[in-house]
């Protein structure tokens, strides 16, 4: 898949089977099966996520060989993320509807969508991050109207 003739972002399978997704002929990120079955996130050749079953059979994303972080579902059927057996993270629908990510009981993150249509990170009402097209039609993550990546 590619977008318009620059082919911006493009996703293909790799010599070794993985799928791909770079920019122009450039791949820089690689998901493919780890040797122990799981799926792996890698820049270039290199390995620097791995996604898999944690021990109580929650999805756990890991760095290296190190469980980071298990996503699983809270008491109250939320999809809770966690680090290890504490649940540091929530998501859920706010009152609103929106998307919210909650540490705890807490609301700390809203996800909606801004005023020029880009999708929007918040802390509570403060948009502290943006997601949008950049000038060259890269996704950009941008922090206020600052873009930092």
């Amino acid at each position: 898949m590619g977008l318009g003739p620059g082919g911006y972002l493009t996703m293909r399978l790799g010599p070794g089977g993985d799928l791909t997704m770079g920019l122009d002929p450039t791949e820089d990120q690689r998901l493919g099966l780890s040797p122990v079955g799981d799926l792996t996130v890698g820049l270039g050749p290199t390995e620097y996520q791995r996604l898999g079953l944690g021990p109580v059979g929650e999805l756990t994303m890991r760095l290296g060989l190190t469980e980071d972080q298990s996503l699983g579902l809270g008491p109250v059927g939320d999809l809770t993320m966690g680090l290890d057996p504490t649940e540091d993270q929530r998501l859920g629908l706010g009152p609103v509807g929106e998307l919210t990510m909650a540490l705890g009981p807490s609301e700390d993150q809203k996800l909606g969508l801004g005023p020029l249509g880009d999708l929007t990170i918040r802390l509570g009402h403060t948009v502290d991050q943006r997601l949008g097209l950049g000038p060259v039609g890269d996704l950009t993550m941008g922090l206020g109207p600052t873009e930092d990546q």
